[in-house]
């Protein structure tokens, strides 16, 4: 049914019935329909933010990526923007990342680091610009800034985590403990080898009193195989 040429439209018409554009929302992510992206860009203010929530993710479906961008920074609703931007259909969505890389505000530029890394863990094809943004991001002295890079070059396989948590050495203690909470949530996206950095790292935790690094390189060891890494005693404890 959502195949049918005619769906898209049932959609927009269901849309606008406030009774039921909860269910709209839903079949507007299903049909992926970019005749769809105007009547939802229309509803979002009116939307409460579940809704909303959902609104941007059908935007995403519906390869509307200039309206994505355009709300990467929304106190509501950015993050969401940040995800379907990273996974939205079309060129047009890896273009309006690159140049949000280059853009002169540093929050923005942070969010555009977050949808290009999304990209390139779904697609496996990032912003041919984002490596070098990432690489811009870990030399600067802001701990939101090196989580980015870290997570980023971890997620993505530019750099192994191994090495990505000895840059935390030497560095204040925000950045330190950004740089191995970045590198612990890159880390879900690879494989065993990036995992058993963290346990090397956690390996002389005191399961009583552990410190902010360890907790945060606990993040890394939530999988199934990775609690392997650890003893049960100590995962409990973080």
């Amino acid at each position: 049914v959502l195949g049918d040429v005619e769906a898209p439209l049932a959609v927009k018409r269901a849309l606008e019935i406030e009774s039921v554009r909860p269910h709209a929302l839903r079949l507007a992510y299903e049909v992926a329909s970019p005749s769809l992206a105007e009547a939802l860009v229309k509803l979002m203010p009116a939307l409460e933010p579940v809704d909303g929530v959902r609104a941007v993710m059908a935007l995403g479906r519906a390869g509307a990526a200039k309206e994505l961008a355009e709300r990467v920074l929304d106190p509501a609703l950015g993050p969401a923007a940040i995800s379907a931007l990273g996974s939205a259909l079309g060129a047009d969505a890896t273009a309006l990342i690159e140049a949000g890389l280059r853009g002169k505000d540093a929050a923005k530029r942070r969010a555009f680091a977050r949808a290009g890394i999304i990209r390139g863990v779904v697609t496996r094809s990032p912003p041919p610009g984002l490596p070098g943004a990432l690489e811009a991001l870990a030399a600067s002295k802001d701990p939101s800034d090196v989580e980015i890079a870290a997570l980023g070059q971890v997620a993505l396989g530019l750099r192994p985590a191994k090495d990505v948590l000895a840059t935390a050495k030497g560095r204040d203690d925000a950045s330190s403990l950004a740089i191995v909470a970045g590198a612990a949530r890159g880390a879900l996206a690879r494989g065993e080898d990036d995992k058993a950095a963290f346990s090397e790292l956690c390996a002389a935790i005191d399961p009583e009193k552990p410190a902010r690094v360890h907790i945060a390189a606990g993040v890394a060891l939530l999988s199934d195989k990775g609690a392997r890494e650890m003893p049960f005693k100590v995962l409990f404890r973080l």
